[in-house]
Protein backbone atom coordinates (compact mmCIF):
# COMPACT_ATOMS: atom_id res chain seq x y z
CA UNK A 1 0.00 0.00 0.00
CA UNK A 2 1.06 3.38 -1.25
CA UNK A 3 1.68 5.74 1.45
CA UNK A 4 -0.19 9.20 1.33
CA UNK A 5 2.16 11.76 0.11
CA UNK A 6 3.01 15.46 -0.97
CA UNK A 7 5.67 17.09 -2.88
CA UNK A 8 6.66 19.12 0.47
CA UNK A 9 7.15 15.35 2.39
CA UNK A 10 9.14 13.39 -0.80
CA UNK A 11 11.73 16.93 -0.25
CA UNK A 12 11.79 16.54 3.36
CA UNK A 13 12.62 12.78 3.05
CA UNK A 14 15.10 13.85 0.55
CA UNK A 15 16.63 16.36 2.80
CA UNK A 16 17.10 13.92 5.63
CA UNK A 17 18.42 11.49 3.36
CA UNK A 18 20.53 13.52 1.65
CA UNK A 19 21.90 14.65 5.30
CA UNK A 20 22.67 10.99 6.11
CA UNK A 21 25.30 10.91 3.16
CA UNK A 22 25.87 12.38 -0.44
CA UNK A 23 23.36 10.44 -2.73
CA UNK A 24 23.29 10.45 -6.56
CA UNK A 25 19.81 11.47 -8.13
CA UNK A 26 19.46 7.56 -9.20
CA UNK A 27 20.27 6.36 -5.79
CA UNK A 28 18.06 9.16 -4.06
CA UNK A 29 15.75 8.80 -6.58
CA UNK A 30 15.04 4.85 -5.60
CA UNK A 31 15.34 5.62 -2.08
CA UNK A 32 12.33 7.69 -2.40
CA UNK A 33 10.45 5.17 -4.44
CA UNK A 34 11.21 2.32 -1.87
CA UNK A 35 9.49 4.90 0.78
CA UNK A 36 6.51 4.49 -1.79
CA UNK A 37 6.46 7.94 -3.25
CA UNK A 38 5.29 7.76 -6.85
CA UNK A 39 7.59 9.06 -9.77
CA UNK A 40 5.54 12.07 -10.96
CA UNK A 41 6.37 13.12 -6.74
CA UNK A 42 9.98 12.33 -7.30
CA UNK A 43 10.61 14.04 -10.13
CA UNK A 44 9.25 16.94 -8.94
CA UNK A 45 11.16 16.62 -5.46
CA UNK A 46 14.23 16.05 -7.33
CA UNK A 47 14.05 18.94 -9.62
CA UNK A 48 13.30 21.27 -6.55
CA UNK A 49 16.56 20.00 -5.16
CA UNK A 50 18.61 20.49 -7.98
CA UNK A 51 16.95 24.24 -8.32
CA UNK A 52 18.14 24.37 -4.61
CA UNK A 53 21.79 23.19 -5.45
CA UNK A 54 21.33 20.09 -3.35
CA UNK A 55 21.50 17.93 -5.93
CA UNK A 56 25.20 17.42 -7.99
CA UNK A 57 26.04 14.03 -9.26
CA UNK A 58 29.69 16.03 -11.06
CA UNK A 59 30.57 16.64 -7.08
CA UNK A 60 29.20 13.50 -5.95
CA UNK A 61 31.31 11.96 -8.35
CA UNK A 62 34.43 13.83 -7.50
CA UNK A 63 34.38 12.74 -3.88
CA UNK A 64 33.89 9.48 -4.32
CA UNK A 65 36.30 8.90 -6.82
CA UNK A 66 39.54 10.27 -5.01
CA UNK A 67 38.26 7.64 -2.30
CA UNK A 68 37.93 4.57 -5.00
CA UNK A 69 41.71 6.08 -6.51
CA UNK A 70 43.39 6.27 -2.25
CA UNK A 71 42.42 2.57 -2.32
CA UNK A 72 43.81 1.50 -5.37
CA UNK A 73 41.53 1.26 -8.28
CA UNK A 74 42.62 2.61 -11.46
CA UNK A 75 41.07 5.69 -13.05
CA UNK A 76 39.01 3.48 -15.42
CA UNK A 77 37.81 1.06 -12.47
CA UNK A 78 36.78 3.75 -10.40
CA UNK A 79 35.15 5.25 -13.51
CA UNK A 80 32.76 2.09 -14.29
CA UNK A 81 31.95 1.99 -9.86
CA UNK A 82 30.54 5.28 -10.25
CA UNK A 83 28.37 4.48 -13.76
CA UNK A 84 26.81 1.74 -11.49
CA UNK A 85 26.10 4.04 -9.06
CA UNK A 86 24.03 6.41 -11.67
CA UNK A 87 26.48 8.60 -12.87
CA UNK A 88 26.88 9.71 -16.31
CA UNK A 89 30.00 7.93 -18.32
CA UNK A 90 31.38 11.39 -19.37
CA UNK A 91 30.97 12.54 -15.21
CA UNK A 92 32.57 9.27 -13.86
CA UNK A 93 35.54 9.34 -16.46
CA UNK A 94 36.30 13.13 -15.80
CA UNK A 95 36.14 12.79 -12.01
CA UNK A 96 38.44 9.28 -12.24
CA UNK A 97 40.67 11.05 -14.47
CA UNK A 98 41.75 14.27 -11.94
CA UNK A 99 41.23 12.30 -8.95
CA UNK A 100 44.59 10.40 -10.81
CA UNK A 101 46.03 13.92 -11.24
CA UNK A 102 47.65 12.09 -13.91
CA UNK A 103 49.36 9.34 -12.30
CA UNK A 104 49.55 6.26 -14.18
CA UNK A 105 48.00 2.77 -12.29
CA UNK A 106 51.48 1.31 -11.40
CA UNK A 107 51.75 4.36 -9.48
CA UNK A 108 48.74 4.55 -8.00
CA UNK A 109 48.13 1.07 -6.69
CA UNK A 110 52.11 1.73 -5.36
CA UNK A 111 50.75 5.03 -3.05
CA UNK A 112 47.66 3.25 -2.02
CA UNK A 113 49.88 0.23 -0.74
CA UNK A 114 52.03 2.44 1.04
CA UNK A 115 49.34 4.11 2.70
CA UNK A 116 47.47 1.34 3.42
CA UNK A 117 50.46 -0.19 5.31
CA UNK A 118 52.29 3.01 6.40
CA UNK A 119 55.53 0.83 6.79
CA UNK A 120 54.30 -2.18 8.63
CA UNK A 121 53.69 -5.79 7.40
CA UNK A 122 50.88 -6.80 6.04
CA UNK A 123 48.09 -7.58 8.70
CA UNK A 124 46.01 -10.67 6.76
CA UNK A 125 45.95 -12.56 3.56
CA UNK A 126 44.27 -10.06 1.73
CA UNK A 127 46.68 -7.25 2.15
CA UNK A 128 49.41 -9.58 1.92
CA UNK A 129 48.06 -10.30 -1.64
CA UNK A 130 47.40 -7.09 -2.75
CA UNK A 131 51.07 -6.36 -1.83
CA UNK A 132 51.98 -9.43 -3.77
CA UNK A 133 50.63 -8.96 -7.28
CA UNK A 134 52.57 -5.46 -7.41
CA UNK A 135 55.87 -7.16 -6.78
CA UNK A 136 54.66 -9.80 -9.14
CA UNK A 137 53.82 -7.69 -11.63
CA UNK A 138 57.21 -6.03 -11.43
CA UNK A 139 59.22 -9.55 -11.24
CA UNK A 140 57.08 -10.18 -14.53
CA UNK A 141 58.92 -7.48 -16.67
CA UNK A 142 62.40 -7.94 -15.14
CA UNK A 143 61.71 -11.27 -16.26
CA UNK A 144 60.36 -10.21 -19.64
CA UNK A 145 62.92 -7.48 -19.89
CA UNK A 146 65.56 -10.50 -19.65
CA UNK A 147 63.89 -12.31 -22.21
CA UNK A 148 62.58 -14.87 -19.78
CA UNK A 149 59.16 -15.23 -21.69
CA UNK A 150 58.34 -18.38 -20.36
CA UNK A 151 58.91 -17.37 -17.19
CA UNK A 152 57.33 -14.21 -17.49
CA UNK A 153 54.25 -15.54 -19.34
CA UNK A 154 53.14 -17.95 -16.30
CA UNK A 155 53.45 -14.66 -14.04
CA UNK A 156 51.89 -12.12 -16.21
CA UNK A 157 48.97 -15.26 -16.84
CA UNK A 158 48.39 -16.06 -13.20
CA UNK A 159 48.07 -12.24 -12.24
CA UNK A 160 45.36 -11.98 -15.19
CA UNK A 161 43.48 -15.15 -14.08
CA UNK A 162 43.33 -14.79 -10.26
CA UNK A 163 43.10 -11.15 -9.91
CA UNK A 164 41.03 -10.22 -13.39
CA UNK A 165 39.70 -6.72 -10.66
CA UNK A 166 42.94 -5.52 -9.66
CA UNK A 167 44.47 -2.62 -12.37
CA UNK A 168 47.35 -5.18 -12.97
CA UNK A 169 45.06 -7.54 -15.01
CA UNK A 170 44.77 -5.10 -17.76
CA UNK A 171 48.69 -3.94 -17.78
CA UNK A 172 49.27 -8.20 -17.74
CA UNK A 173 47.43 -8.46 -20.68
CA UNK A 174 49.08 -6.35 -22.31
CA UNK A 175 52.60 -7.79 -21.25
CA UNK A 176 51.41 -10.99 -23.03
CA UNK A 177 50.53 -9.12 -25.93
CA UNK A 178 54.30 -7.60 -26.20
CA UNK A 179 55.80 -10.56 -25.42
CA UNK A 180 54.21 -12.49 -28.60
CA UNK A 181 55.33 -9.41 -30.63
CA UNK A 182 58.89 -9.81 -29.14
CA UNK A 183 59.14 -13.63 -30.26
CA UNK A 184 57.99 -12.16 -33.72
CA UNK A 185 54.27 -14.03 -33.05
CA UNK A 186 53.09 -11.30 -34.93
CA UNK A 187 49.61 -12.40 -35.86
CA UNK A 188 48.82 -13.83 -32.27
CA UNK A 189 50.27 -10.52 -31.06
CA UNK A 190 47.57 -8.44 -33.03
CA UNK A 191 45.16 -10.49 -31.86
CA UNK A 192 45.70 -10.05 -28.09
CA UNK A 193 46.13 -6.10 -28.96
CA UNK A 194 42.88 -6.39 -30.64
CA UNK A 195 41.44 -7.94 -27.57
CA UNK A 196 42.90 -6.11 -25.27
CA UNK A 197 41.61 -2.56 -26.80
CA UNK A 198 37.89 -3.95 -27.19
CA UNK A 199 38.02 -4.68 -22.82
CA UNK A 200 39.77 -1.63 -21.99
CA UNK A 201 38.71 0.46 -24.69
CA UNK A 202 39.29 3.63 -22.05
CA UNK A 203 42.72 2.45 -20.87
CA UNK A 204 45.62 4.93 -20.36
CA UNK A 205 47.34 2.65 -23.23
CA UNK A 206 44.42 1.63 -25.03
CA UNK A 207 46.23 4.02 -27.97
CA UNK A 208 49.45 1.79 -27.82
CA UNK A 209 47.87 -1.42 -28.32
CA UNK A 210 45.42 -0.15 -30.95
CA UNK A 211 48.69 1.27 -33.06
CA UNK A 212 50.97 -2.09 -32.31
CA UNK A 213 47.81 -4.03 -33.80
CA UNK A 214 49.29 -2.51 -36.83
CA UNK A 215 52.79 -2.78 -36.39
CA UNK A 216 52.32 -6.48 -35.91
CA UNK A 217 50.39 -6.85 -39.48
CA UNK A 218 53.32 -4.69 -40.73
CA UNK A 219 55.98 -6.74 -39.84
CA UNK A 220 54.17 -9.63 -41.51
CA UNK A 221 54.63 -7.55 -44.98
CA UNK A 222 56.73 -8.78 -48.34
CA UNK A 223 60.82 -8.75 -47.69
CA UNK A 224 63.18 -7.52 -50.54
CA UNK A 225 64.97 -10.48 -50.18
CA UNK A 226 67.40 -10.95 -52.81
CA UNK A 227 67.06 -14.49 -53.42
CA UNK A 228 63.13 -13.71 -53.79
CA UNK A 229 60.76 -11.68 -56.06
CA UNK A 230 60.19 -8.01 -55.51
CA UNK A 231 58.06 -7.07 -52.43
CA UNK A 232 55.85 -5.14 -54.80
CA UNK A 233 54.99 -8.37 -56.70
CA UNK A 234 54.10 -10.31 -53.84
CA UNK A 235 50.79 -10.29 -52.01
CA UNK A 236 50.20 -7.43 -50.31
CA UNK A 237 47.24 -8.57 -47.52
CA UNK A 238 49.27 -7.53 -44.58
CA UNK A 239 49.78 -4.21 -45.55
CA UNK A 240 46.16 -3.81 -46.48
CA UNK A 241 45.59 -5.35 -42.96
CA UNK A 242 48.54 -2.70 -41.16
CA UNK A 243 46.56 0.48 -43.53
CA UNK A 244 43.06 -0.87 -42.02
CA UNK A 245 44.21 -0.66 -38.55
CA UNK A 246 45.87 2.73 -38.49
CA UNK A 247 43.04 4.45 -40.46
CA UNK A 248 41.01 3.19 -37.55
CA UNK A 249 43.51 4.39 -35.10
CA UNK A 250 44.05 7.88 -36.03
CA UNK A 251 40.16 8.42 -36.01
CA UNK A 252 39.77 6.91 -32.37
CA UNK A 253 42.94 8.43 -30.63
CA UNK A 254 43.52 11.70 -32.82
CA UNK A 255 45.73 13.12 -29.75
CA UNK A 256 47.94 10.17 -29.11
CA UNK A 257 51.64 10.14 -29.27
CA UNK A 258 51.84 7.38 -31.79
CA UNK A 259 49.59 9.26 -33.95
CA UNK A 260 52.50 11.22 -36.30
CA UNK A 261 54.40 8.03 -36.44
CA UNK A 262 50.96 6.19 -37.75
CA UNK A 263 50.47 8.61 -40.41
CA UNK A 264 54.05 7.70 -41.54
CA UNK A 265 53.62 4.31 -41.84
CA UNK A 266 50.31 4.79 -43.28
CA UNK A 267 51.96 6.65 -46.30
CA UNK A 268 54.45 4.09 -46.53
CA UNK A 269 51.59 1.22 -46.77
CA UNK A 270 50.14 3.26 -49.76
CA UNK A 271 53.05 3.62 -51.56
CA UNK A 272 53.29 -0.12 -50.95
CA UNK A 273 49.93 -0.71 -52.44
CA UNK A 274 49.98 1.77 -55.15
CA UNK A 275 53.42 0.30 -56.12
CA UNK A 276 51.73 -3.76 -56.98
CA UNK A 277 48.82 -2.20 -58.41
CA UNK A 278 51.30 -1.05 -60.92
CA UNK A 279 52.83 -4.10 -61.46
CA UNK A 280 49.44 -5.64 -61.50
CA UNK A 281 48.63 -3.19 -64.41
CA UNK A 282 51.66 -3.46 -65.98
CA UNK A 283 51.39 -7.63 -66.30
CA UNK A 284 47.85 -7.29 -67.83
CA UNK A 285 49.32 -4.58 -70.62
CA UNK A 286 52.25 -6.89 -71.65
CA UNK A 287 49.69 -9.58 -72.42
CA UNK A 288 47.37 -7.02 -73.98
CA UNK A 289 44.67 -7.39 -71.68
CA UNK A 290 43.65 -3.42 -72.13
CA UNK A 291 40.69 -3.45 -70.34
CA UNK A 292 42.24 -4.87 -66.94
CA UNK A 293 45.07 -2.68 -67.07
CA UNK A 294 43.14 -0.05 -67.60
CA UNK A 295 40.89 -0.89 -64.86
CA UNK A 296 43.55 -0.76 -62.53
CA UNK A 297 45.37 2.26 -63.83
CA UNK A 298 41.69 3.69 -62.96
CA UNK A 299 41.94 2.39 -59.57
CA UNK A 300 45.62 3.67 -58.64
CA UNK A 301 44.18 7.34 -59.83
CA UNK A 302 42.03 7.43 -57.21
CA UNK A 303 42.72 5.38 -54.30
CA UNK A 304 46.58 6.62 -54.81
CA UNK A 305 46.62 9.41 -56.81
CA UNK A 306 47.44 12.05 -54.51
CA UNK A 307 50.77 10.45 -54.02
CA UNK A 308 53.93 11.92 -55.39
CA UNK A 309 52.38 15.14 -54.98
CA UNK A 310 49.47 14.33 -57.06
CA UNK A 311 51.52 13.26 -60.48
CA UNK A 312 50.43 9.88 -59.45
CA UNK A 313 46.83 10.94 -60.54
CA UNK A 314 47.90 12.19 -64.01
CA UNK A 315 50.26 9.44 -65.08
CA UNK A 316 47.93 6.74 -64.06
CA UNK A 317 44.69 8.57 -66.06
CA UNK A 318 46.79 9.15 -68.70
CA UNK A 319 48.07 5.04 -68.75
CA UNK A 320 44.36 4.08 -68.75
CA UNK A 321 43.09 6.71 -71.66
CA UNK A 322 46.20 4.46 -73.48
CA UNK A 323 45.02 1.38 -72.81
CA UNK A 324 41.32 2.22 -73.60
CA UNK A 325 42.70 3.04 -76.76
CA UNK A 326 44.29 0.11 -77.29
CA UNK A 327 40.73 -2.08 -76.21
CA UNK A 328 39.24 0.45 -79.49
CA UNK A 329 36.77 1.74 -76.60
CA UNK A 330 36.58 5.41 -77.24
CA UNK A 331 33.88 6.47 -75.02
CA UNK A 332 36.23 5.29 -71.95
CA UNK A 333 39.51 6.54 -73.82
CA UNK A 334 37.19 9.79 -73.32
CA UNK A 335 36.21 10.24 -69.72
CA UNK A 336 39.75 9.21 -68.79
CA UNK A 337 41.88 12.00 -71.05
CA UNK A 338 38.98 14.41 -69.73
CA UNK A 339 39.29 13.27 -66.04
CA UNK A 340 43.55 13.91 -66.87
CA UNK A 341 42.32 17.58 -67.86
CA UNK A 342 40.12 18.25 -65.36
CA UNK A 343 42.18 16.73 -61.99
CA UNK A 344 45.92 16.91 -63.42
CA UNK A 345 46.20 20.24 -65.93
CA UNK A 346 49.77 20.12 -65.37
CA UNK A 347 50.31 16.93 -66.15
CA UNK A 348 53.59 16.63 -68.87
CA UNK A 349 50.91 14.60 -71.11
CA UNK A 350 48.25 17.71 -71.15
CA UNK A 351 48.60 18.73 -74.33
CA UNK A 352 48.96 15.01 -75.95
CA UNK A 353 46.03 14.62 -74.30
CA UNK A 354 44.39 17.35 -75.75
CA UNK A 355 44.81 16.13 -79.40
CA UNK A 356 43.75 13.24 -78.51
CA UNK A 357 40.53 14.31 -77.48
CA UNK A 358 39.50 16.68 -80.86
CA UNK A 359 40.42 13.31 -82.55
CA UNK A 360 38.02 11.08 -80.93
CA UNK A 361 33.98 11.17 -82.27
CA UNK A 362 31.50 12.55 -79.71
CA UNK A 363 29.24 9.87 -80.63
CA UNK A 364 31.63 6.86 -80.76
CA UNK A 365 30.19 3.75 -79.64
CA UNK A 366 31.04 1.34 -77.22
CA UNK A 367 32.65 -1.73 -78.73
CA UNK A 368 30.85 -5.06 -78.12
CA UNK A 369 32.14 -7.30 -75.43
CA UNK A 370 34.22 -10.25 -75.79
CA UNK A 371 32.74 -13.19 -76.03
CA UNK A 372 35.12 -14.97 -73.65
CA UNK A 373 37.31 -13.44 -70.63
CA UNK A 374 40.75 -14.33 -70.34
CA UNK A 375 40.40 -15.67 -66.48
CA UNK A 376 45.00 -16.49 -66.33
CA UNK A 377 44.70 -12.93 -66.83
CA UNK A 378 42.31 -11.95 -64.57
CA UNK A 379 45.06 -11.90 -61.60
CA UNK A 380 48.85 -11.98 -61.77
CA UNK A 381 50.59 -14.77 -59.77
CA UNK A 382 52.00 -13.90 -56.30
CA UNK A 383 55.08 -14.70 -56.14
Amino acid sequence: MKRKSSVRSVVDLAFKLLAARARTELELDRALAKAGFPEAERKSALARLRELGYMDDREVARGRARSRIEQGDAPRLAARRLEAQGIAPEVASEAAEEAAGGSGEEELAAAALRRRLRGRPPRDEREKNSSNISLAYEKGLREMKDQNYLEATGIFEYIRNNYPYSQYAALAELALADMQYQRDEYLAAANSYADFVKAHPSHPKADYAAFRVGLCYYQEKPSDWWILPPSHERDQTPVKQALDAWNKFVISYPKSEYVTRARDLINDCRQRLAAHDRYVAEYYAKREAWRGAAGRWLSIADNFGDLDEGKLRGESLWRAALAWRNANDLPDERNALLRLLQESPRDPHRAEAETMLKQLPADAPRPAPLEKEQPSLEKPPQK
